[in-house]
């Protein structure tokens, strides 16, 4: 049995650490609001944290973190801006195929936002995925930028307690900022994490995306067990 550590995943993940680093300045990039208005996420920086989650309507570990990311925005969330941004299919399928057109896309992203009642902005990356490629080209990938528009976490599978911990790291640094009780210092920490893919997710996800997108799982995943309950044989 292949160890998971030393899995060709996980050196995909791995080659995902080297891409914008930590403590890199977070690139600017053209979006467009769900309304097809066009924005820029420097528009955000330099003004609160931002949380940058990406996903689309068939990327599954996205969607499954929406919940327990509306609680982190509730309960680390004050004052840091929640971003969602909507990027290219890891699974199209007939109901939702991969866009051509950024028409499309923005109409994918709003059958996401109305599904998942997503509470937060939703901004859309261009067909060009000229977003999606600046920080690192992962279907489920997140990163909490701070106020002075420097990486401060990433993850290539965005976990919400992850993002959590990282909002309240920096209120602490934030609170602890002037007072002459405390020094606040950086420090640098990592590892290499596990994750599930859970069935009853990926079912409903792909299933509202048709049969395309099912076959596109089951050939990207190995174990053919699991991704026969997802399809429901």
């Amino acid at each position: 049995m292949q160890n998971t550590f030393t899995s060709a995943r996980a050196r995909g993940a791995l080659a995902f650490r080297e891409h914008l680093p930590v403590g890199s300045a977070a690139p600017d990039c053209v979006l467009y609001t769900v309304q097809g208005v066009k924005a820029r996420l420097s528009d955000y920086f330099g003004k609160a944290h931002v949380v940058l989650q990406f996903g689309s309507i068939t990327t599954p570990g996205s969607i499954e973190q929406l919940q327990a990311m509306e609680q982190a925005r509730r309960t680390d969330g004050a004052g840091a801006q929640f971003l969602f941004i909507y990027v290219r299919e890891p699974h199209p399928g007939s109901s939702y195929p991969q866009p051509t057109t950024l028409a499309e896309r923005l109409s994918h992203a709003r059958a996401l936002q109305r599904a998942e009642a997503i509470a937060w902005p939703v901004l859309v990356d261009d067909v060009g995925n000229e977003c999606y490629s600046a920080y690192g080209s992962q279907p489920a990938m997140a990163y909490v930028v701070n106020r002075d528009g420097i990486v401060f976490y990433k993850t290539n599978w965005i976990n919400a307690a992850e993002i959590g911990e990282a909002l309240r790291d920096l209120h602490y640094a934030d609170n602890a900022a002037g007072n002459d009780q405390n020094e606040v210092l950086p420090r640098f920490s990592e590892k290499l994490c596990t994750f599930t893919v859970p069935v009853g997710t990926c079912a409903r996800v792909l299933r509202r995306a048709g049969q395309d997108s099912i076959d596109d799982l089951q050939r990207a995943f190995n174990n053919k067990a699991w991704t026969l309950r997802v399809s429901g044989e």
